[in-house]
């Protein structure tokens, strides 16, 4: 073992021989604190190991074939290679083998994939795939597909005047509503029955209740045939007060 004293410290410049260990003790004996200015550099050795936290003003750098890491002075450690906790041969960026607690944001620029399992969001036992317990809210440039059913106690949907322009009152609704067949039909896919209307025949008479996603499926605004519904009423129930007044 090589002992560097105090008063061997300054300038000193020295090559320890392999599998030499090296203790810096104070004018006393007892174990002292290490401060270097220049570069430390440890060559063919497996370990380095600190009992207390090791700090670098410039970074930690650690480099062999299977790690390539710098550990920075202000927490953040960059890995260019891959990260396995719980997992000995990650085969992804960070592969996690177990439970993950995050206390702040995850942040990611192309989704989150969860291949299996469910994903609780204010719930520890999550009952879905998505599980939200409380409130959410989605703000989205486009629109927000789902491929099944979507379950809640009251839908409202934004429709405040303030937010409106150029509003006129529905005009001859029944004759719009003449156009629309209301039919029966079972989903190709799940088989299951349903009842509503068919996107193209809405799209002839309401265009602007038709929305075309990306793989140029139509979609239909059913709330937006509410207001010519309580229209066509309106009309209707006019006329039978005109049938019973001339009675």
């Amino acid at each position: 073992m090589t002992v560097i004293r105090p008063n061997s410290i300054a300038g000193i410049s020295s090559i320890f021989a392999l599998g030499d260990q090296v203790q810096f003790l104070k004018a006393d004996g007892m174990p002292a604190g290490v401060s270097i200015a220049g570069t430390v550099t440890f060559d063919d050795v497996t370990n380095v190991d600190s009992i207390g936290i090791v700090t670098a003003r410039a970074g930690v750098n650690v480099g062999n074939p299977t790690i390539n890491a710098s550990i920075l002075p202000n927490g953040d450690a960059n890995f260019l290679g891959s990260v396995g906790i719980g997992s000995t041969i990650p085969t992804a960026k960070l592969d996690v083998g177990g439970d993950a607690n995050f206390a702040s944001i995850i942040t990611a620029q192309s989704g989150i994939n969860v291949i299996s399992g469910s994903v609780g969001i204010g719930s520890t036992i999550p009952t879905a795939k998505l599980d939200i317990s409380g409130n959410a809210t989605i703000s989205l440039d486009g629109t927000a597909g789902f491929a099944s059913t979507v379950t809640a106690l009251n839908f409202n949907s934004t429709s405040d005047i303030r937010l409106k322009e150029n509003i006129e009152v529905i005009i001859d609704a029944t004759s719009i509503l003449k156009e629309v067949n209301g039919v029966k039909f079972d989903w190709k896919e799940s088989k299951t029955s349903s009842v509503g209307v068919i996107a193209q025949d809405i799209e002839k008479i309401l265009p602007q209740l038709i929305s075309e996603r990306a793989d140029k499926i139509k979609t239909v605004n059913y709330s937006g045939l509410i207001g010519v519904l309580i229209e066509a009423v309106k009309e209707l129930a006019a006329r039978v007060e005109n049938l019973e007044g001339n009675r």
